[in-house]
């Protein structure tokens, strides 16, 4: 394998400093997960976390909802104790532009237009807004999640089960993928669990990209929109941002150059996010069907659409395979890829027995083959998978390795 000469240090955190600047404009998810690395089969069956995921998403959409009537109703009511904001001044939020700036002037009080906010809150973006800032960002909402499902009393509760399983340190395919002096190595601390959620192994990183960069997809698509781009060309944005951006795609800083990985599996639920902001006041095609919005406009306000709240587990619909990096591999690079392969092909036989119920009579070499090209769109949506069938590292590789 190849490792970064020391004297590349420099470089790379030249590289590191970048990211942190970059990191005020947007929140980003640093965490990985590793999931070809499971629990030894038949010492632990993964509880479902389905119902937990459906009433998490539920409450941050309810009080999206919530917080954009308030909105409305006040400006109905022409509210001044509400419509009247303290700002602050320009560009006091952005630390690379105030590095060049002289001091800026103290907070000011700005009383805000009735119509605007009337405009703004009964629009799909501004309701859209509303319920993006219902999660935390990326990182906490990740970090939330793993403190929550890793707390000994919550472990207790789904006992003998386990809510989720992160892999030691010492036993990842990650462990000893880069030369020690490697600055990229300080991107594998940051480690996220799998667990099951309906039927579906997935990384917890998964929920900070859906939310996150789900919602840059959607306010992306929205601004080309207004631009006086069609659908299709407003979607061929989208994706290029996701794919070739220089620091937020998976071919920059955040993908390739840090993790040495292009995730299809992140890929996917950056898009899956996109779908569900979309969701939330159009149609959308979700696992191949055609679901209703999930909310609606009840006179000026919003309500939740009733087949919502009627389905214990409406969450389901967002949620598939494309999310497991076991089933939808990341594109490695060169440098690390036979590291990788061999760390996966000497856990095929755990591996093979935790998918036996998804294989049954099939070939697994075939099966996984075949799933990883399924994969690679969202049934028929281009989501950004890299295509590079011939390098991607899949169990199917794995089994064949051993023949």
């Amino acid at each position: 394998m190849m490792h970064l000469e020391s004297s590349a240090g420099g470089v790379w955190a030249t590289v590191l400093a970048c990211v942190v600047l970059a990191a005020p404009g947007r929140s980003v998810s640093a965490h990985e997960t590793d999931q070809f690395s499971m629990p030894p089969y038949g010492q632990a069956e993964f509880a479902e976390m389905g119902g937990y995921y459906n009433d998490y998403f539920l409450s941050r959409v309810e009080a999206g909802v919530a917080r954009a009537n308030a909105m409305i109703k006040a400006a109905l009511h022409n509210d001044k104790a509400v419509l009247t904001v303290r700002k602050r001044p320009a560009g006091s939020g952005n630390i690379r532009r105030n590095m060049h700036r002289s001091p800026v002037g103290a907070n000011r009080t700005v009383r805000l237009d009735p119509q605007d906010v009337l405009d703004d809150y009964q629009s799909p973006r501004g309701l859209a807004r509303s319920v993006r800032r219902a999660f935390p960002n990326a990182v906490d909402l990740i970090e939330d999640l793993e403190r929550h499902f890793r707390n000994s009393r919550v472990r207790q509760h789904y006992a003998p089960a386990i809510p989720c399983y992160f892999a030691p340190y010492t036993d990842s395919i990650y462990t000893d993928i880069y030369f020690v002096a490697d600055p990229r190595t300080v991107f594998r601390i940051w480690r996220a669990s799998t667990m099951m959620t309906y039927g579906h192994y997935v990384g917890n990183d998964k929920w900070g990209h859906f939310v996150d960069m789900g919602y840059h997809y959607y306010t992306t698509y929205h601004r080309e929109r207004d631009r006086g781009r069609d659908e299709s060309d407003a979607l061929a944005v989208v994706l290029e941002f996701a794919t070739k951006d220089p620091v937020y795609s998976e071919s920059g800083l955040l993908g390739n150059v840090t993790a040495s990985a292009y995730s299809n599996a992140d890929l996917a639920s950056n898009y899956v996010g996109f779908l569900f902001y979309r969701n939330l006041t159009e149609p959308v095609a979700l696992n191949g069907q055609r679901q209703p919005p999930m909310i609606v406009r009840d006179g000026p306000y919003w309500r939740i659409a009733d087949h919502v709240r009627r389905t214990p587990d409406f969450f389901r619909r967002f949620v598939c395979d494309h999310f497991n990096e076991a089933l939808n591999p990341s594109l490695f690079t060169p440098d690390v890829r036979g590291h990788v392969r061999r760390k996966i092909s000497q856990r095929r036989g755990n591996l093979l027995q935790w998918y036996a119920p998804m294989i049954g009579s099939q070939d697994p070499a075939d099966f996984f083959e075949h799933k990883t090209n399924e994969l690679s769109t969202y049934f028929g949506q281009d989501y950004g998978h890299s295509g590079d069938f011939d390098n991607i590292i899949h169990l199917g590789n794995a089994v064949a390795d051993q023949r």
